[in-house]
């Protein structure tokens, strides 16, 4: 990989320039529908799905390259060496299996139930405000704000989570935001 020694801050990056993605399309989307139609919006974001799925296959294929062996490169130099003396006897340590332990479960649930939770505030927040009969561009706005929460939090919870060697407690302060934060929406909702 390109940052084998910082998974951290790659994750922290990579996730956080999605986030950042998800926020700008929620704040063009009203103003470009009431500009252009749906129509011209929703074709739009297609064009630059497509422009950066090409921009992706281009990097990818440039990563493939730089890994090839050179065509410069001796052939002694790339040859594989023979085998030489016995086979090796010592035994390899068993694998356990992903699904027999359970810190896998434990991670798989925690995230399940994160996502659940953020994909459902995601849609529901702009369902929540349209509700109250407040414009579109409000709720677009709510939601990109929603997200925006979410680039900061991209960026320093994996930071966070490397300075803890037991990821728990961690785990039990952002599942607490969560619930919080739902209570808040659910309560204030029903206040306006």
């Amino acid at each position: 990989g390109f940052f084998p020694n910082k998974v951290n801050a790659a994750t922290a990056y990579y996730t956080a320039l999605m986030q950042g993605m998800t926020t700008l399309a929620l704040l063009l989307v009203v103003p470009m529908t009431q500009l252009l139609g749906w129509r011209i919006t929703i074709v739009s974001f297609g064009i630059l799905s497509i422009f950066t799925l090409l921009l992706w296959l281009r990097f990818y294929n440039l990563r493939i390259a730089d890994s090839l062996p050179s065509a410069t490169a001796s052939p002694l130099t790339t040859a594989p060496k023979p085998i030489t003396g016995k086979p090796s006897t010592t035994s390899h340590p068993t694998i356990k299996s992903v699904f027999s332990q359970r810190l896998a479960w434990d991670v798989s649930l925690f995230m399940g139930v994160q996502s659940l939770v953020f994909y459902t505030l995601s849609t529901w927040i702009p369902t929540a405000v349209l509700s109250h009969h407040l414009s579109l561009t409000f709720a677009g706005q709510m939601a990109s704000l929603f997200q925006f929460i979410a680039v900061i939090a991209s960026l320093l919870v994996p930071f966070w989570l490397k300075k803890h060697t037991v990821q728990s407690w961690p785990a039990v302060w952002l599942t607490m935001c969560y619930l919080i934060a739902s209570i808040g929406f659910f309560w204030g909702s029903g206040q306006a």
